[in-house]
């Protein structure tokens, strides 16, 4: 389903974004299973625990509670269930309470923990760790990140492409990036531009999203005014990830509540070797 869809989500859009990237783990393993490489999955939220309890009130008051119970089980789970399996599963959570959890759903569905890494921590900081600790020259990998906001910094997204093994899901907060973003720039709440800043890996978000304003009492003085609706927003971060990754995926899969855009979950290839094949499997997903 193509962001034009006007399907509403409600909260099923969390399965959905599950089942598409379960999809593509399967996929994925299948394509890579005669090849020489041990392949891996990583995920940079891969707790249980209901979307929206450390979220921003202000940016997701309308959709904090409309999320499903079924989302308590979550991605680790659904990436486990896939076959043919990964060699390595690697778990990142911030909350010793959800790595506790997680570990307790493991055991209750009759997951072996062989094979599984648990580390607890800000995936900003346990990932580029984790991308420069591994020999990528022996080892492919998936990795989905799968944060309620804007908690994945650039940095994060860098070290993951400069890998060139990785191939990336990423959920990318299109709500609470329009919200943001004021209809004037000097009107932004304090501090938000720093944390644009540190989303996009760049300050050129200011001028991609606000133009100015020639009808003004000043004409010689034009206020900057916004410019940018959720098309812009979304373009802009996928050529921001196209100057860290081999290719991307050009129309991320977007997820709605009610009419209204969430979220763009975005794809983009590691390994320049593998981006065809990796592009023609997540495009055929994307669209459906």
């Amino acid at each position: 389903m193509s962001e034009n869809s006007e399907r509403e989500f409600g909260g099923a859009w969390t399965e959905q974004k599950l089942a598409l990237v379960a999809k593509y783990l399967a996929a994925y393993t299948t394509a890579l299973k005669k090849q020489p490489f041990r392949l891996l999955y990583i995920d940079g939220f891969a707790g249980p625990g209901r979307a929206g309890e450390d979220a921003d009130s202000l940016l997701f008051a309308d959709i904090s509670d409309r999320e499903p119970s079924g989302f308590m089980e979550g991605s680790a789970i659904k990436a486990l269930g896939c076959g043919p399996p990964f060699d390595r599963y690697v778990f990142v959570e911030k909350s010793r309470r959800r790595i506790d959890g997680l570990r307790e759903m493991i055991a209750e569905r009759g997951f072996d923990e062989r094979g599984l890494w648990f580390r607890q921590g800000d995936c900003n900081q346990m990932l580029p760790a984790l991308c420069e600790e591994i020999d990528w020259r022996n080892w492919r990998a998936v990795a989905f990140l799968d944060p309620f906001g804007l908690q994945v910094e650039w940095e994060t997204i860098r070290a993951i492409g400069a890998t060139k093994a990785i191939d990336l899901w990423t959920l990318f907060p299109l709500a609470a990036i329009n919200r943001m973003l004021a209809n004037r720039p000097d009107r932004i709440q304090s501090g938000w531009p720093e944390r644009l800043t540190k989303t996009f890996g760049t300050d050129e978000w200011q001028e991609a999203f606000y133009g100015r304003n020639p009808a003004t009492l000043f004409p010689d003085k034009p206020k900057a005014e916004k410019t940018a609706d959720f098309r812009r927003i979304c373009d802009f971060y996928v050529k921001r990830l196209e100057t860290a990754f081999a290719a991307v995926a050009k129309r991320p899969h977007w997820l709605y509540n009610r009419h209204s855009p969430q979220f763009a979950l975005c794809f983009a290839v590691g390994n320049p070797r593998g981006q065809k094949l990796a592009l023609r499997i997540a495009r055929h997903l994307l669209k459906g």
